[in-house]
């Protein structure tokens, strides 16, 4: 029996007609029934058109959950810690056709589990670390048929594993740093994984390694003979790895050999690095007098130069952060030394590089500013949270076209509940056309405690969406097909625009697994099929026919 979904509950909604692009912003607010257990949802990703979290209720607690952004399509994939317990499911992976990720059964600890979105299909991988201790697998990626992590068995610390989805396929792939739990070899955790020509590089220590898929091909990587040390960032930009050392002071490049890995500049890297129009970009210091400032570079040693320097002044730095492409412009978060962090803007050129919009100005405070964070790139636009008011901190949701008048924003405090975007914990995500965000709703009394409550926003430009025809109840319509009744029961029925032959129908659950296929004749233009004993949940339908295909969402009930 399923259980009562409380987190991705639809409450109400709030329309907002936008002047950016002329979009039509809908809020669907998604919120958590109050529990003892904390704020919900949590660990929310997105992998195909489906959100994966983790999410619960005063009576099953932190599960794993999926959804397709609707009260319908929304359910608990399995109580994995029975009874008012927490599995705190997370690191959602997609790997073979199945999602894996970690959690808790409360009998063996946290470890690697898989689902196929079914509570059948979702079990445990292996018990790495036996009994209730931790392995914690983490930093998930698939690479040459497996899935590599990095997890902790109790007797060599956390180091370099992989799996093929089976118990006896989940193995350590390499001590790195051999020795016992609790010493140095519980650091050797693999972090930034970039594929590259058949192998994996990875960072362990600030210390550059590579993978084949084999134990003895994973190793130091060859090319740290170059000569660099230690280092902190990874990036894969035309074929080839950018990398930058620990102290920031030198840029690097290399194709995998050790004739093709060279220094790049005499300049490091101090963000990420984001890709604009065939260009990198980050936040960089070339000398002292400088200061962190915003840098471009196309690979070569006389195209790596600064773009602006936004804080002249020696030794002081505009300090950019929260890089993020949305069309043909890069937004970012620097300080003038006049405005405090405020949102800026470049395409690229030092005359093109401005201030967005003085969001929040406070005389005699310009290190301060509106606290942005969260940058999203969403409808063609930067979508992010900002505070504009003193002495308050809390932030609203607030929407750039990259000039100062299309900078506004969307959703203030009392605006339909919201009261705060929380930033901290869950970033803005874009999942299926649609932008999530987790905001805090209100704060109220509960079991002598005063309880902050949490929703799940869902935001949608419907402008940019075919709206169904209006003389039709519960139907959907693809390519002049009709189906009804969406959601179904035991059957559909199909009805189509024209005669159609050769059609054959099939139904697949969320990973792809196959659950009906059938030929369907489709010259009576009104077809009734009966569908299997499955559960209830998302499932998608497909026709295929001598003029093409026809794709529609089914829910099943």
């Amino acid at each position: 029996m399923q259980k009562t979904f409380y987190t991705l509950v639809l409450l109400t909604s709030l329309v907002l007609f936008g002047n950016i692009s002329k979009a039509q912003y809908v809020f669907e607010i998604l919120p958590f029934h109050a529990v003892t257990k904390g704020p919900l949802p949590e660990n929310i990703v997105a992998i195909d058109t489906f959100l994966y979290c983790a999410a619960g209720n005063d009576t099953s607690g932190f599960e794993p959950w999926i959804s397709d952004g609707t009260l319908a399509g929304s359910r608990m994939i399995k109580d994995i810690y029975p009874g008012n317990n927490s599995a705190h499911a997370g690191n959602f992976t997609s790997y073979n056709g199945k999602v894996y990720f970690s959690s808790n059964d409360g009998t063996n600890g946290y470890e690697l589990w898989v689902t196929d979105g079914t509570t059948n299909g979702t079990n445990m991988v292996k018990d790495i670390n036996p009994g209730v201790l931790y392995s914690y697998p983490n930093e998930l990626v698939a690479f040459k048929g497996k899935l590599l992590f990095w997890a902790d068995d109790g007797t060599n610390g956390r180091e370099l594993w992989e799996t093929d989805g089976t118990t006896n396929g989940t193995q350590l792939l390499k001590d790195v740093t051999p020795g016992s739990a609790g010493t140095k070899a519980s650091n050797s955790r693999p972090l930034n994984y970039t594929e590259l020509n058949g192998k994996m590089y990875f960072l362990i220590n600030y210390e550059l390694w590579e993978t084949d898929g084999t134990t003895n091909g994973t190793h130091v990587a060859t090319i740290t003979s170059a000569g660099f040390g230690g280092l902190e960032l990874i990036t894969l930009f035309n074929n080839k790895i950018y990398l930058t050392t620990k102290n920031g002071n030198s840029f690097w490049e290399t194709d995998g050999t050790v004739n093709g890995t060279k220094k790049v500049k005499d300049i490091g890297a101090r963000s990420d690095i984001v890709v604009l129009n065939n260009k990198m970009y980050f936040a960089g210091r070339e000398n002292s007098s400088i200061g962190v400032e915003l840098y471009v570079s196309d690979g070569t040693t006389n195209g790596t130069q600064l773009v602006k320097d936004i804080y002249p002044s020696n030794y002081k730095s505009s300090d950019p952060s929260s890089l993020t492409v949305s069309g043909n412009q890069l937004f970012f978060v620097a300080n003038d030394s006049i405005h405090g962090k405020e949102l800026w803007v470049t395409d690229g050129t030092t005359n093109g590089t401005k201030l967005v919009k003085d969001i929040f100005f406070l005389p005699g405070m310009p290190t301060g500013g509106a606290g942005i964070n969260n940058l999203t790139a969403f409808d063609s636009s930067i979508f992010f949270s900002a505070n504009d008011t003193f002495p308050s901190t809390r932030e609203d949701l607030w929407v750039s076209d990259g000039t100062a008048t299309g900078t506004k924003k969307l959703l203030d405090q009392g605006s339909n509940k919201f009261y705060e975007v929380n930033h901290n914990e869950v970033p803005f995500l874009v999942c299926n056309n649609n932008m999530y965000f987790r905001a805090i709703t209100d704060s109220f009394p509960w079991s002598g405690n005063i309880v902050t409550e949490y929703a799940l926003w869902k935001m949608t430009d419907t402008s940019k969406k075919t709206q169904p025809p209006t003389n039709i109840t519960k139907t959907k319509t693809t390519n002049n097909i009709t189906i009804a009744p969406n959601p179904a029961h035991d059957k559909v029925t199909i009805g189509f625009d024209k005669a159609y032959n050769n059609a054959q129908l099939s139904i697949v659950d969320i990973t792809g697994k196959m659950i009906l296929n059938k030929p369907i004749d489709a010259t009576q233009k009104v077809v009734e099929v009966s569908l299997p004993e499955v559960s209830t949940g998302v499932y998608i339908l497909n026709i295929h026919h001598d003029e093409g295909m026809a794709t529609e969402r089914l829910l099943i009930e």
